[in-house]
């Protein structure tokens, strides 16, 4: 499907993305004192569902990226391109255990997006940031 010139130059705007086979596979925003909003606004000019999207955001961000992901719009969205987030230690902690390899699998990817399975706390998921359990509004 043929893109409009908005939607590709939007995506130009992505921080970065990772081809396979000439299509985007992976789509990563670096959240660190922009908006977390706008990020998942560019993710949404990839048509594909098929793409695995990421937000990368420092850990004192959380509280704010639980009250983005509460927004029923976005929320919306985060759910139907399925999104996920990492903070930043658990990036920088995959990168020097990695950083001496050419390459990385993308699996390797997918277990970094999948720790908070493991019950860690350095990455989670949209259903665990929008628990009312843990959904605590800044003051």
């Amino acid at each position: 499907m043929p893109l409009s010139k908005d939607k590709i130059d939007r995506i130009r705007e992505i921080d970065a993305v990772w081809l396979k086979n000439n299509e985007i596979f992976y789509e990563f925003e670096v959240e660190n004192s922009t908006g977390i909003s706008d990020a998942i606004i560019r993710g949404s000019n990839i048509p594909s569902t098929n793409v695995k999207r990421f937000i990368v955001i420092p850990e004192e961000r959380k509280n704010l990226l639980m009250m983005k992901v509460a927004e029923p719009i976005l929320k919306e969205n985060i759910e139907s391109y399925k999104w996920n987030f990492i903070f930043y230690d658990a990036f920088i902690s995959f990168y020097k255990k990695n950083s001496h390899r050419k390459s990385v699998e993308a699996i390797e990817i997918d277990k970094l997006a999948n720790l908070s399975t493991r019950k860690t706390h350095e990455q989670q998921t949209l259903s665990q940031f929008a628990s009312p359990s843990e959904f605590k509004k800044e003051e």
